[in-house]
């Protein structure tokens, strides 16, 4: 399934919808699934094909390693990229279609 901006994917058999928020880019993600991690590895993936400069560098990643600060960065996706900003805005809420 291919992700754009302001996409909405809501499958009601998942738990959460989270809307990601990358602000530097004004770009928004809602996104259906039942953990974090996975609404943020259908955004990187999205976002390394479509606006890989928006993904950090093998350089840039080494230096923000050796300074700490790696894991301040949003990673995920299929290779384990990074976002190049810390400027994202993760919201979750109970998708409603779920059955309790």
């Amino acid at each position: 399934m291919k992700f754009n901006e302001n996409y909405i994917a809501n499958v009601p058999s998942l738990k959460y919808n989270y809307l990601i928020k990358v602000v530097d880019r004004n770009m928004e993600f809602q996104i259906s699934a039942n953990h974090e991690q996975d609404a943020f590895d259908y955004v990187v993936n999205y976002i390394s094909i479509e606006y890989p400069d928006v993904i950090m560098t093998l350089d840039q990643e080494d230096e923000m390693r050796a300074q700490g600060a790696l894991e301040e960065y949003v990673s995920g996706g299929n290779k384990g990229k990074y976002l190049a900003t810390k400027n994202v805005i993760i919201e979750r809420t109970l998708n409603k279609g779920v059955k309790r």
